[in-house]
């Protein structure tokens, strides 16, 4: 059986206070495919390039590994890391590369800025049917982003809103689905947030669910 892996993998940043100064950490987590049964971590110091490979000489091999994660300890404040994994299998060559991820450790100042907001939000499916409104975002192309974000959204249109709801702020993978929607306009927003600190809000995209023609809508563009 051919080894793979998945397309997507996620890092968490953890941040350790204690003295005399901080200590981070690199929480990275995949999802393994049927006949896996070890993984390749790699790490190199920079941020991803456009094509990556197990045989560049700026990456090494952090672990061998049996499960699909893996914490990396020794890392340094301030500085950019690219994390990606492979799939091993007996007999079988190691699967092509994961996507990759941009790491940026912060400095021990505890005075990092707010990272970038995300600079696309849409709405990719509203159901009236089904009541479920699925948002997706695409990431900030010079790798700030840590995986966390927070969703929010409001009981009225975009224009006519005044304050939000946070629906969640966790660790998310580029999408959300809100279930059981109830009738009537919504409006949503994403922000990211990375070393304790929240972006601005993203573009605000409208939804109305329970129009007079049930059933799914779909849209191509961002308001």
């Amino acid at each position: 059986m051919k080894t793979a892996i998945s397309a997507i993998l996620t890092a968490f940043l953890s941040v350790l206070f204690g003295a005399p100064a901080q200590s981070h950490s690199v929480t990275l987590n995949w999802n393994p495919q049927s006949g896996d049964v070890g993984f390749k971590a790699y790490r190199a110091t920079e941020t991803c390039p456009n094509y990556i490979s197990a045989t560049d000489p700026k990456f090494s091999l952090l672990a061998l590994l049996t499960s699909p994660t893996y914490v990396d300890t020794k890392v340094d404040a301030s500085a950019t890391y690219c994390y990606f994994v492979t799939a091993t299998a007996p007999n079988e060559p190691d699967s092509p590369p994961s996507g990759a991820i941009t790491v940026q450790i912060p400095d021990n100042s505890g005075n990092q800025t707010p990272p970038p907001s995300p600079p696309i939000l849409k709405v990719v499916m509203a159901s009236s049917a089904g009541h479920i409104v699925a948002l997706a975002w695409v990431p900030n192309p010079d790798g700030s982003d840590t995986g966390t974000y927070g969703i929010y959204f409001s009981r009225t249109t975009c224009a006519l809103t005044k304050s939000w709801i946070m629906a969640t702020k966790e660790q998310v993978q580029l999408f959300y689905t809100f279930d059981n929607v109830i009738d009537g306009n919504r409006c949503y927003r994403v922000t990211a947030v990375a070393h304790g600190k929240e972006s601005a809000p993203s573009n605000a995209v409208d939804a109305i669910i329970g129009s007079t023609m049930p059933g799914v809508v779909v849209w191509t563009g961002a308001r």
